[in-house]
């Protein structure tokens, strides 16, 4: 994939004419900086060679007649003055910069990266040349450098294609990343954790299990291990073998909030006992409060048990959470029942009908007769 460079309109002032420089060089530094805000881009470019002439030691003329070219698109000239005021004067942040632009201009990223990265270290950030020189970097599958200064980007001049590059920077290193740790330890338990999960995501878990299975045997104490593996079996309601999984990561990681909550929501699947469900959720909700699914799970469990109450506080805070939820609407519905709460349950199983019809109205035709 190919990130084009933006167009850049260069936010540098020219440089002050100096008090230094001979009246006639001044005058003639006057005279072109004057042409310029006017937009007589020739009558300019005279006056700086002029001056070159009379001072060809100056950095100044070469500077500003560098940007004029190179705001003119004219690289091939800009570059030849602004070598000469980089040679002048190398210590110049501007002239850095402007020559590193020019270089990537010219598509000599290799001359342009050096002199942008010594000028954004030097100086305060500046969005054009960070950006340009993220880029350069993306071309040239620097991701770790383009990522820094995309990072340094971002503190002071956030965007969505900041963002983006970000994102296309991180992906790309976890994809070489990945690469290498197979490629290395084809047959160790992370590459084999790797793929497993790899194939998990795209819903493959007729190939996931052997991959998860590996791993687990190859580290049976591995914080995570058996809750992968669960997690795939869950996935597919396969779930005796869920719920042994989730209890052997239970062994290793008694306090881990999802495991103890995927244990409890399996058994609900098994349709267990209350009491061998109801502790795993006071634990998972507990330990991570954020964690609203196991709050749904344990409202339900409470009206099971006749805590009516509190599976209204419960499901009102997942309600909160997640309003789109039809079956949230529903468990809800029957909590307020149970309270004798009836205006409030009509409310609620109103509320579940409209977001289950809304549900099916979204859904191709060909889903809704099947």
């Amino acid at each position: 994939m190919k990130i084009f460079r933006s167009l850049f309109v260069l936010a540098y002032l020219s440089f002050h004419v100096s008090a230094q420089q001979p009246a006639n060089v001044d005058r003639l530094l006057q005279r072109a900086h004057e042409a310029s805000e006017n937009n007589h881009a020739e009558d300019a470019i005279e006056a700086y060679r002029q001056a070159i002439k009379l001072a060809p030691a100056s950095v100044t003329p070469h500077n500003n007649l560098g940007l004029l070219f190179f705001n003119a698109g004219r690289y091939e000239e800009a570059l030849v003055e602004l070598q000469q005021a980089h040679k002048l004067q190398p210590g110049q942040i501007q002239v850095k910069a402007l020559l590193g632009m020019t270089y990537a201009s010219l598509n000599r990223p290799s001359d342009a990266i050096p002199l942008l990265e010594e000028a954004a270290r030097v100086a305060k950030p500046d969005a054009q040349v960070e950006s340009l020189l993220a880029d350069l970097l993306i071309e040239q599958k620097e991701y770790r450098r383009a990522a820094d200064h995309l990072e340094r980007l971002a503190a002071h001049a956030d965007g969505p294609d900041v963002q983006y590059k970000l994102q296309f920077c991180y992906v790309n290193l976890a994809r070489l990343a990945a690469t290498r740790l197979v490629e290395s330890a084809p047959d160790s338990y992370y590459a084999h954790t790797l793929r497993g999960e790899a194939l998990s995501q795209r819903g493959n878990y007729r190939a996931a299990f052997p991959e998860l299975q590996r791993a687990l045997a190859l580290a049976p104490d591995q914080r995570g291990a058996h809750l992968r593996l669960g997690d795939a079996y869950w996935q597919t309601g396969a779930w005796k073998n869920a719920e042994s999984e989730f209890s052997a990561e239970l062994l290793h990681t008694p306090d881990d909030c999802y495991a103890n909550y995927k244990l409890a929501n399996t058994r609900m699947q098994l349709q267990a006992a209350s009491d061998d469900i109801l502790p795993f959720l006071e634990k998972a909700v507990k330990r991570c409060p954020e964690l609203t699914q196991a709050i749904v799970d344990r409202g339900i469990t409470y009206l099971k048990v006749g805590r009516n109450a509190e599976a209204a506080t419960d499901l009102e805070l997942a309600e909160k959470r997640d309003p789109q939820e039809p079956t949230i609407h529903f468990q809800l519905a029957k909590a307020y029942s149970a309270l004798e709460r009836h205006e409030d349950s009509a409310r609620e199983m109103r509320a579940f009908a409209a977001l289950e019809q809304a549900a099916r109205q979204s859904q191709p035709a060909t889903e809704q007769h099947q």
